[in-house]
């Protein structure tokens, strides 16, 4: 008889503190987390995944069907790009020069690049902008860098590329190099290192004016390596910009950043 009372007091001690200890969990459980819904557009695939991001304690949970594929490719790539083409929509690279070769070959012939230190602009003209970077968010804060690009007066940047082998296959062919106006920053500066959180970008002419954009690429690590993020403006306004840095870097490279941006290029 004993030893049935003491069998059920026995399970009544685990069933309670069971239940406290999942009620501690219910309770440490982040109550801020934001979901956002992603499409990733990988060398011609669609994948779809889930961020769950809390503010309050930096917590990052990715979800979704294709969640594992999107974690396993970046850890392969730490040096992926992410080009953005709307809050929930980007273009993953594995890296710049995969970028480079993307961009460079937007809205133009599928014809290979042949041509060594072209210059993609055959035109300039008076085409100025002013790209801002701030301490905080909503263009708030210290004004952090101020970058004057024009197609006219920029120097030209040099872009090593790699394109696609012409035998049918997937495999990369010999690196080329193209050049376009613009700037390139290998480290923004003791004071402003790590410290952007939104930015910019004004342009000089009428809407329409010039048909083109211009990109904005912002790399992690010093000498535009580690990942980096991209944003294209196009010349459908005067002002454009970017509030909130950290939750597109969230969401497309799956990392916990919170203003961490050490160089960045900007080119038309």
């Amino acid at each position: 008889m004993k030893k049935i009372k003491l069998t059920t007091i026995i399970i009544i001690l685990i069933a309670f503190f069971t239940s406290c200890k999942k009620e501690t969990v219910k309770i440490i459980e982040p109550k801020d987390f934001t979901s956002t819904n992603m499409k990733m557009d990988y060398y011609g695939k669609t994948l779809e995944y889930t961020v769950k991001y809390s503010p309050s304690t930096n917590k990052i949970k990715v979800e979704g069907k294709d969640a594992n594929t999107v974690i396993e490719i970046h850890k392969k790539h730490p040096n992926a790009v992410a080009l953005i083409k709307d809050f929930n929509n980007f273009i993953l690279f594995n890296d710049n020069k995969d970028y480079y070769y993307h961009v460079f070959n937007e809205n133009k012939s599928t014809a290979r690049i042949t041509n060594v230190n072209s210059n993609i602009v055959s035109a300039c003209g008076p085409i100025q902008t002013t790209t801002k970077f701030y301490k905080d968010l909503n263009y708030t804060g210290t004004l952090m860098i101020s970058e004057y690009t024009s197609i006219s007066c920029s120097p030209t940047q040099g872009f090593y590329l790699r394109q696609p082998c012409n035998d049918g296959t997937s495999n990369s062919c010999p690196q080329f190099y193209i050049s376009s106006h613009g700037i390139k920053n290998n480290w923004v500066g003791n004071s402003a290192n790590d410290e952007l959180t939104s930015f910019t970008v004004q342009h000089s002419l009428d809407p329409g004016t010039w048909i083109g954009s211009m990109k904005v690429t912002l790399y992690q690590d010093a000498n535009l390596g580690g990942s980096a993020i991209s944003f294209t403006f196009p010349y459908s306004s005067y002002v454009q910009g970017v509030s909130n840095l950290t939750n597109y870097k969230i969401n497309t490279l799956l990392k916990k950043w919170n203003d961490r941006m050490s160089s960045y290029e900007i080119f038309y």
